[in-house]
């Protein structure tokens, strides 16, 4: 059985929805007023990350971006004023994100940073606009990290990594599991969500065993042993996700796998 957190695409558009409410405020109009004329568009720019890692939630949250937008064009766009959804890819490293930033902060009619995927990215976008003079709203439905200052630009909108790691504890504490696996599908998982959980689970009581991947994925699905868990945290994409219940498949114990945020 899959529990995967709800991000769906009409998530998307209920974002977008949010946004595009934000977008709308007076704020975001008083150069167009000191100009005295009104813009013929708003570019909403949104950053993804093409990086392995990251790619195929940020490339599926693209998708429901760009039919959000359509759909407020089709509608009259915001106040009459067409909306440009403006993609710029990153390959996940910080000197491209700035790269990025520089040639959207030379253009007049950037008024939001939308939809930024995934996570990672979001985390370091959010740092880089505390240390520059760019001041654009960033909206970050991706942003999960609990510990980070996002400052004055950063918008989450969604629940933070803890919040969502105290809900999936809570809920199996009230059913009486004791007993849970957290799966890391890779080192960077396991460094981001590790210290959140374990201090979770110990205000909870529950015992927690850890289980990290390597380098197979595969292979540590077929490797669990039959004292492990049958209730496992996993963290990962949706690549990995599969594997790992490729490697369960070889076993006989049934397991029931709840799947965190990087899902889709």
């Amino acid at each position: 059985m899959f529990l995967a957190n709800p991000r769906s695409r009409r998530s998307v558009i209920q974002c977008a929805g949010a946004l595009a409410a934000a977008v709308a405020h007076p704020s975001f109009a008083q150069g167009s007023k000191k100009s005295g004329t009104a813009p013929r568009s708003l570019m909403v720019a949104q950053l993804v990350d093409t990086s392995q890692a990251q790619q195929d939630v940020a490339k599926d949250f693209l998708i429901g971006s760009r039919a959000a937008w359509q759909d407020i064009n089709l509608k009259g766009g915001l106040h009459g004023i067409r909306v440009d959804h403006t993609t710029v890819e990153v390959d996940g490293t910080v000197p491209s994100l700035r790269s990025a930033l520089e040639s959207l902060k030379e253009n007049p009619g950037c008024v939001v940073l939308s939809g930024t995927a995934g996570d990672t990215l979001a985390s370091q976008l959010t740092a880089e606009l505390q240390n520059k003079s760019f001041p654009v709203a960033h909206v970050a439905p991706w942003l999960q990290s609990s510990r980070q200052d996002v400052g004055d630009h950063t918008f989450a909108i969604f629940a933070a990594r803890k919040e969502q790691l105290g809900h999936a504890l809570k809920t199996l504490n009230t059913m009486g599991i004791q007993d849970v696996g957290a799966v890391y599908a890779s080192a960077q998982e396991y460094n981001f969500y590790r210290q959140d959980l374990e201090d979770i689970a110990t205000t909870l009581k529950i015992r927690l065993k850890t289980y990290k991947a390597d380098t197979d994925i595969l292979r540590l699905g077929q490797k669990l042993s039959p004292v492990t868990s049958a209730v496992l945290l996993f963290f990962g994409g949706t690549p990995e996700l599969v594997q790992f219940t490729q490697g369960l498949e070889k076993q006989q114990r049934q397991r029931y796998i709840i799947a965190m945020a990087n899902v889709n």
